[in-house]
């Protein structure tokens, strides 16, 4: 191979995986995106807590703006508002966090009443729930992953 071959063949070999690196972090989240598990806890757990404290005080419009940003092409910010149903959100414990890259498994207990007609006769409207709550880090920033009604996982 040729002195020029042999520095060509160097230089391939020396930009090709800087510039794979450079697609694999911006397809994981671009520039910013925390790699660290621990801050990645710390970030997901903030952003989930503030979803949650948003859905207490009947924050409607916050939980559209942090659910992930496709939403917007599914579902109307009115539509959003009109699937609240027949639930008082009460409180919420943030139970079990689990990371893989740039999604999350969040496991949330919600503590909530039914406000029903159907449901005036029962001595304890109130109850407790487990809600496996998924998230997308986009960007560097964790949004809730939007499930249709009934669809949500269990």
């Amino acid at each position: 191979m040729s002195r020029m071959g042999r520095r060509v063949g160097w230089l391939v070999a020396a930009v090709v995986p800087v510039g794979l690196a450079a697609v694999v972090a911006m397809k994981n989240g671009g520039a910013g995106a925390s790699q660290d598990p621990a801050k990645a806890d710390k970030e997901v757990r903030a952003r989930c807590a503030e979803f949650w404290n948003a859905r207490l005080k009947g924050d409607w419009d916050r939980n559209y703006e942090m659910t992930e940003p496709r939403i917007k092409e599914e579902i109307s910010l009115s539509d959003f508002k009109a699937q609240r149903g027949v639930i008082q959100y009460l409180g919420f414990t943030i139970e079990k966090v689990e990371i893989n890259g740039n999604q999350a498994m969040l496991t949330v207990k919600v503590e909530v009443k039914i406000e029903h007609p159907m449901v005036k006769g029962l001595k304890n409207p109130y109850m407790e729930t487990m809600v496996k709550d998924q998230w997308l880090r986009i960007d560097g920033t964790w949004y809730r992953k939007y499930e249709p009604p009934g669809l949500g996982q269990k």
